[in-house]
């Protein structure tokens, strides 16, 4: 694949996360249609794409559409970066009550980090903990792509053609 493929594979990918923050019926389209979709974009797509998952399944009566959207998606985010602090710092906690000999009680599981609960997650069909524990990260990139100058006319089902045009593209570019 060349950087030019590459680059063009995670511009649309851009586009169409763009398209899961504005709108929830974009978001519910390509879960549906093509739930690979955010993976071969850029850095923390696939978590963000989670996270606005995650969104949607807990925030039911939540705007679904224009600036009310993005601002609940950037609340919840940071709600959910501060779960995962939470819980690393409680597991953080144990472990240096382990060391110095005053144990409190069994382990505690961190959700974000157990290969355990992303298999559930995976088999009861909801966002994958592992990449929802990147929220923090996530928060660094959102204002860009939320604030994307999309130029395309292209609706999302087009965007996401294309995005299987160019995976196939790369694929067959990459067996020769």
């Amino acid at each position: 694949m060349s950087d030019l493929q590459a680059a063009a594979e995670a511009d649309v990918v851009d586009l169409l996360v763009n398209r899961a923050l504005w709108s929830a019926q974009d978001a519910a389209t390509l879960r549906t249609v093509a739930p690979w979709w955010p993976f071969g974009g850029r850095v923390l797509r696939p978590a963000l794409a989670a996270l606005v998952w995650d969104h949607d399944l807990n925030c039911p009566g939540a705007p679904v559409a224009g600036p009310e959207r993005l601002t609940a998606i950037w609340e919840w985010i940071q709600d959910r970066a501060a779960d995962v602090d939470a819980a690393q710092a409680a597991h953080q906690d144990w472990i240096r009550s382990e060391r110095s000999g005053a144990r409190k009680g069994p382990e505690p599981v961190d959700p974000y980090r157990s290969s355990a609960e992303s298999y559930q997650a995976q088999r009861a069909g909801l966002p994958d903990p592992g990449l929802l524990r990147h929220a923090r990260a996530v928060l660094g990139v959102l204002p860009h792509l939320a604030a994307l100058d999309a130029h395309s006319t292209a609706t999302t089902e087009q965007l996401l053609e294309q995005l299987t045009n160019l995976r196939a593209a790369n694929l067959a570019a990459a067996l020769r």
